[in-house]
């Protein structure tokens, strides 16, 4: 925005200093004494000389008269002379306070207050808790010799003399028995405890585990050989099977195995 001197305030001053003038001369001719004009005209004239445009005295109003102009940039608050400053020296005009530091935008595109550290992300949400299977994903098909844990027969099981619960147990005697889980593929990790089930016939079977209808893994389960702490990585794994067989069909039984404390991650 350009700051000067409005054409009419440098007429009015002039009609002012031009009646002055008149005043005093036709004083001086009549033979009366200028000085009580004087003494009413000081006070004006300073006054008018007091004000933005003159607060630099009489030589900036001449100044003006030549074309001098001051430019104020509002964009860093600082006032700059044209050319007239090479000419009549530079401004004496006071120059603005700088501002608070303006935001402005990073390379990843956050904000932040020029001169200072970018600000600090906030931390990543924490990795939900383990969860347990049978609460989620209960079976939805099941065969001869399955029951899942807790049910209205039992709520816990014991294995090796310690209490479980939140599973499923399977057997198999003249068939085999299986439990189906559909977790969705929704989930990556199944952590479990695999045991015999305290009190049921002795003897041992065969776990085999199945992803999809596909073979996975399968492992021999002993009554001696006591609780085991188990682990598979199932991510992409919509329908989850296990299966409990006979190693030796001549030789049947109602051993139990537990599966419990089942969670999912």
């Amino acid at each position: 925005m350009d700051t000067c001197v409005p054409p009419i305030v440098l007429r009015g001053i002039a009609i002012i200093l031009c009646v002055i003038v008149a005043i005093l001369l036709w004083s001086l001719l009549r033979g009366t004494s200028a000085s009580r004009w004087i003494k009413i005209f000081i006070p004006l004239v300073s006054a008018l000389l007091a004000q933005p445009y003159f607060e630099h005295g009489i030589a900036n109003i001449i100044v003006v008269n030549l074309g001098y102009c001051v430019v104020q940039n509002p964009s860093i608050g600082s006032y700059h002379a044209n050319v007239a400053d090479q000419q009549y020296g530079k401004s004496t005009f006071p120059v603005a306070p700088p501002g608070p530091p303006s935001p402005e935008k990073t390379k990843n595109g956050d904000k932040k207050l020029a001169g200072n550290k970018e600000s600090i992300p906030p931390p990543p949400p924490p990795p939900p808790s383990p969860q347990f299977l049978i609460e989620k994903y209960r079976p939805h098909e099941v065969a001869y010799g399955c029951e899942i844990i807790p049910s209205e027969k039992r709520q816990t099981v014991k294995m090796a003399g310690k209490t479980f619960t939140n599973g499923i147990v399977l057997t198999a005697c003249q068939s085999n028995g299986f439990a189906l889980i559909n977790i969705d593929r929704e989930r990556k990790i199944i952590r479990y405890t695999v045991g015999h089930v305290d009190g049921s016939e002795i003897q041992k079977k065969l776990l085999q585990i199945y992803f999809d209808g596909k073979f996975y893994k399968e492992y021999e389960l002993r009554p001696e050989s006591g609780p085991t702490d188990k682990e598979i990585k199932v991510e992409g794994v919509q329908i989850l099977a296990f299966v409990l067989k006979n190693i030796d069909p001549g030789l049947t039984s109602n051993a139990e195995f537990g599966l419990m404390n089942m969670t999912v991650e």
